[in-house]
């Protein structure tokens, strides 16, 4: 977070903390597939809306 120039507010910065800790922890890899997979669920939920209505 320490970039010339960049300015954090504190939202900013506590959203972005916890993605360092992921990464710097190991666990980026199952964070993101875990990600990838909550979004593949929405858009499969939202496109059999679409289908009934």
């Amino acid at each position: 977070m320490d970039i010339t120039g960049a300015r954090w507010t504190m939202r900013g910065a506590e959203a972005i903390l916890p993605l360092g800790s992921l990464y710097i922890s190991g666990n980026w890899d199952e964070y993101w597939q875990f990600h990838l997979q909550q979004d593949i669920n929405a858009i499969t939920w939202l496109c059999t809306l679409v289908v009934f209505l």
